[in-house]
């Protein structure tokens, strides 16, 4: 049923596209597109309880845009100071195509990143937030693995590195590229896997023409699941992790103020 369901929905658009035309697609020019821009306008903003699919696990859902939690385990080099392994923990939003066939085999499914922040902790560097920069699209998408199971991930992510204790932002000129081999689903809950990196040269934000001031050496990442949508503001809201838990903490004590008041 959900096969016929996704040939109807196809057929619909394509119907509309020969009556009305097909809508155009405004490319942000005053942006690098590391990949296929998706435009957004339309597209249901999905959050865990609040829109976002039951089901996953080998099936392409109707586009979307996902606000999904994320964890993942960087290396990074800086000369003269040495290597540092930091863990981090945040959200991440990625807009999502149609899939260009209803079979999960043969379906390509274009992805945009659209929001990214993340934090972690150092003793040496102290707290660094993860974000997107902002003058590039992150861009990637699934396609048909070669071992005829599995999908395949690509996603080209432009981030910048906020170094609290170094009081500078970093960023790569190249891309961080996520990488998963066996796709088991869309969005891919449970599943991770290591970027393309190879000693990725970082520079600072301040001076994007001047020397390389570190490398990225290894990213581990895990999606989790679905953020429900205040999880999502928090994030989005916070610039540090002292930010982050004092959003969290006034709102248990709107929470139970607001309980009291009931009673």
């Amino acid at each position: 049923m959900k096969k016929i369901q996704l040939i109807l929905e196809a057929l619909i658009r394509k119907i509309r596209n020969i009556i009305f035309g097909r809508p155009q697609v405004e490319i942000p020019k005053e942006k690098q597109i590391w990949g296929r821009y998706i435009d957004p306008t339309g597209l249901k903003v999905l959050y865990r309880n609040e829109g976002a699919p039951k089901k996953h696990r080998g099936v392409h859902p109707p586009a979307g845009i996902d606000n999904m939690m994320l964890k993942t385990t960087d290396v990074f080099r800086i000369p003269g100071m040495g290597e540092f392994t930091i863990d981090f923990k945040g959200f991440f939003q990625v807009t999502r195509s149609e899939p260009d066939t209803s079979d999960w085999l043969t379906a390509t499914v274009y992805v945009n990143f659209t929001d990214l922040k993340l934090f972690g902790e150092h003793p040496e560097l102290g707290e660094i937030m993860v974000d997107l920069n902002p003058k590039v699209v992150s861009a990637g998408n699934t396609f048909p693995g070669r071992d005829g199971i599995n999908a395949q991930c690509r996603i080209n992510v432009a981030a910048r590195f906020h170094i609290k204790k170094l009081d500078l932002i970093l960023f790569n000129t190249t891309p961080i590229q996520l990488a998963n081999d066996e796709v088991k689903g869309i969005p891919t809950i449970g599943e991770g896997g290591k970027a393309n990196v190879f000693s990725l040269p970082l520079y600072d934000w301040e001076k994007p023409n001047g020397k390389l001031f570190g490398y990225v050496e290894e990213v581990k990442y895990m999606v989790l699941n679905y953020a429900d949508r205040q999880t999502t503001e928090n994030y989005k809201k916070a610039k540090s992790i002292k930010e982050l838990n004092h959003i969290i903490s006034n709102q248990k004590l709107w929470e139970i103020d607001n309980n009291d008041a009931s009673l």
